[in-house]
């Protein structure tokens, strides 16, 4: 068994190869399933980059933000997604490109203590997915096990998170990279 198919199952996931079939005959995954919705818009795809529904943040405690660009270590950037998350004050793993992370923190967020974010640093696609995912049931088991503790030590940041984004710093801080980008492409 590979590493990555024992990292799977050490976390709880089988292997494809393991996994039983159904009355229909189908895998589970195979199963057609409703679309999973979080919020009540009637838009998609690119119309939704400017739509933000408060009461998902509201009715979580921590966001999995998965950004457009996860398998390729060759595209360097973040996207309104993970933006959104951080500065609605919410505590948020990104499944993103190596380095996202560091997107954010340049754009002026602070980063949640709670969380070991060193699977932002993982080159390798299955790795870093891995890792976010054992972070998730970390955060998911410490949450469970001390709501108010949990959300206390985060409300920290999230406070200043929110306070950012609204204050016209986020805002700064993008146009200082665009003028940067700018100034090196007309040089």
């Amino acid at each position: 068994m590979s590493v990555a198919r024992q990292q799977q199952t050490d976390i709880g996931y089988q292997p494809i190869e393991r996994r039983s079939g159904v009355a229909s005959g189908r895998r589970p995954h195979e199963q057609a399933q409703p679309p999973l919705r979080v919020d009540d818009f009637s838009e998609q795809g690119n119309a939704l980059v400017t739509k933000m529904d408060l009461g998902v943040y509201r009715r979580t405690g921590l966001s999995l933000v998965t950004e457009s660009n996860f398998g390729s270590t060759e595209v360097d950037r973040i996207t309104e997604k993970s933006i959104k998350a951080f500065g609605a004050g919410h505590p948020s793993l990104i499944l993103g490109s190596p380095g996202s992370l560091k997107h954010l923190a340049a754009l002026g967020f602070q980063r949640w203590s709670l969380f070991d974010e060193t699977y932002d640093e993982l080159g390798d696609p299955v790795d870093r997915f891995l890792a976010v995912m054992r972070e998730l049931q970390r955060q998911c088991a410490a949450l469970q096990a001390d709501p108010f503790g949990w959300l206390a030590t985060a409300a920290e940041i999230g406070r200043y998170n929110l306070r950012h984004a609204h204050s016209g710093a986020l805002l700064q801080s993008v146009l200082r990279q665009e003028d940067r980008v700018l100034a090196a492409l007309s040089a």
